[in-house]
């Protein structure tokens, strides 16, 4: 009998396979309405949106230390 974890975890990559799947499909359309670079320029604004409301409501900041901030000095 299989784990209710391991049924989890087979069903979240089903999910996956089927959301990846639909992708293809779904931007062929939407590359027939909107222009290529307009379509990553808003899927990287949505990306990056996405990205720091997760880091805020976990309470993480996505600010590089300030000893990494610049490339050390070739000398």
């Amino acid at each position: 009998m299989i784990s209710r974890a391991r049924a989890l975890d087979l069903s979240l990559v089903g999910l996956i396979s089927v959301c990846w799947g639909l992708n293809w499909p779904a931007v062929k359309i939407i590359l027939t309405q909107i222009q290529p670079w307009t379509l990553r320029s808003l899927g990287f604004a949505v990306g990056a949106a996405v990205l720091f409301a997760y880091a805020r409501s976990r309470g993480e900041s996505l600010a590089v230390p300030r000893g990494q901030r610049w490339p050390p000095s070739p000398c």
